[in-house]
């Protein structure tokens, strides 16, 4: 932490001893060392405090993490539910169409086959014509 030695804690000593005395020197080394140990304590209280606040951001963080997995999750749950409806729709709307496609092509075949019966009947009628009016002719 700091960078003082033995011979740097020795010459402090010396000056203090000089300078306070033999009888209030012990009283002075208690009492910086109770503020040493103070300042210790509220340094690892404040080091405590910090990181537990730290680990609740992170808590938080997470928890925050998982509330907002949670709507994702919920949307597409009903995106997948949306676009299931809309494929069964589709569905429908195809089977439908197919099937009006199929009414539309068996009446345009059956209209075709009436006019073709009755093109059938016209081409047949005018021969049996011809054959009984070339039958009424002389010969």
């Amino acid at each position: 932490m700091f960078d003082i030695g033995f011979t740097e804690l020795l010459l402090v000593a010396i000056i203090a001893l000089i300078v306070l005395g033999p009888e209030r020197l012990p009283h002075a080394v208690r009492t910086t060392a109770k503020w040493v140990s103070k300042i210790r304590s509220m340094f690892s209280q404040v080091k405590a405090q910090i990181e537990r606040e730290i680990d609740a951001d992170e808590v938080r963080q997470q928890i925050h993490n998982d509330a907002i997995m949670q709507q994702l999750n919920d949307s597409k749950k009903d995106i997948n539910g949306n676009l299931d409806d809309i494929r069964s729709s589709l569905k429908n709307t195809e089977f439908d169409i197919q099937s009006s496609t199929r009414n539309d092509n068996s009446a345009a075949l059956g209209d075709n086959a009436t006019q073709a019966d009755k093109h059938t009947e016209q081409q047949s009628t005018p021969d049996l014509a011809a054959d009984d009016q070339s039958s009424k002719q002389p010969k």
